[in-house]
């Protein structure tokens, strides 16, 4: 009798273990995906709030750094760096670092080369070179989508990329006292969106210009004196 009673005991006690050790198994499994789940969400909104485009009003109110070793303390919350004067003759690869980076102001140096490592900066909207010793612009400078004013302007530059035509967040290109008499066809596509075309102090003759003007019927382009030459 005692033996009826429990094996009975045990039809009821069996199931339940197995439920429970059911149930807890499935219980640890969703459990670790939610935590998972949970830490990928917390580590999204953390990222978000350090990566965002921001408009005008909310970037004026950035700080500007001006001493790069200030600002290497403290990268993510560099979204404004000027370094205006002083005297470099390299562009500084730490720059990369500045993941948060809109405004970058490198004029009044001797810079020679702009890396193509300048892609990285993807939410980089204003972009002063002006006054340095560049050569040339490299091609990656098309993927910087978010790009509006791009000063150029007193380099040794003899051409643009065709790239550039790219850039169609672009409101800005400053380019006087280059060499830069031709442009890219491919920007003609910039027709819509460029605003302001600075073409001042180049040696450009009547028909030049009057290509730049065609493709460029809204945009305020500046030039000097058409010269008599070929």
């Amino acid at each position: 009798m005692q033996n009826k009673e429990k094996f009975q005991n045990n039809l009821y006690i069996y199931p339940l273990l197995l439920y429970h050790d059911f149930f807890d198994f499935h219980l640890k499994k969703y459990l670790r995906i939610y935590l998972i789940i949970l830490f990928l969400a917390m580590a999204l909104t953390d990222a978000l709030l350090y990566a965002q485009l921001l408009d005008s009003a909310s970037l004026s109110g950035k700080k500007v750094f001006t001493d790069l070793k200030e600002a290497l303390l403290q990268p993510d919350e560099v979204y404004r760096l000027k370094l205006k004067k002083k005297k470099l003759n390299k562009f500084p690869i730490d720059i990369f670092r500045f993941k948060n980076l809109h405004e970058l102001d490198l004029s009044h140096n001797q810079i020679v080369k702009l890396p193509p490592e300048i892609a990285s900066l993807t939410y980089l909207q204003y972009l002063n070179l002006s006054k340095n010793k560049l050569t040339a612009i490299p091609a990656e400078i098309g993927k910087l989508s978010n790009l509006k004013e791009l000063v150029l302007n007193n380099n040794k530059l003899q051409s643009l990329p065709a790239e550039m035509g790219q850039l169609y967040a672009l409101r800005l290109l400053d380019i006087w006292g280059t060499e830069v008499d031709v442009l890219p066809y491919e920007m003609s596509k910039l027709k819509h969106t460029l605003e302001k075309l600075d073409m001042r102090v180049i040696y450009m003759n009547r028909k030049q210009q009057e290509v730049i003007l065609k493709w460029f019927p809204n945009t305020e382009v500046l030039f000097s004196k058409a010269c008599n030459c070929q």
